[in-house]
């Protein structure tokens, strides 16, 4: 009969670092999609962009401002979500 296996140490150094693995994705993510959500993202990003630059210009009042920017935030983030899946998971 074999011996039986003990468990391996895990120690600090086997598990990476959380500032290592963001860096790792923020260089590292764009090689794994596609040029369409690529292009989701880009678009959804100089949406948000342009919308806060006219909701921040105009005349309103601070809180209708923010309020204003949550909603075009909520909007765009959720039109932006569904292409994404429409396009991952296409039937």
């Amino acid at each position: 009969m074999s011996r039986v296996q003990q468990p391996k140490l895990t120690t600090k150094a086997d598990i990476p670092r959380l500032g290592d693995r963001v860096g790792d994705v923020l260089k590292n993510d764009f090689q794994h999609r596609s040029g369409w959500e690529v292009t989701v993202h880009m678009t959804g990003l100089l949406l948000l962009m342009t919308a806060s630059s006219f909701i921040w210009r105009s005349a309103s009042s601070i809180e209708q401002k923010v309020i204003e920017s949550i909603v075009a935030l909520a909007v765009i983030a959720a039109v932006s979500t569904a292409i994404l899946v429409k396009i991952r998971f296409r039937g």
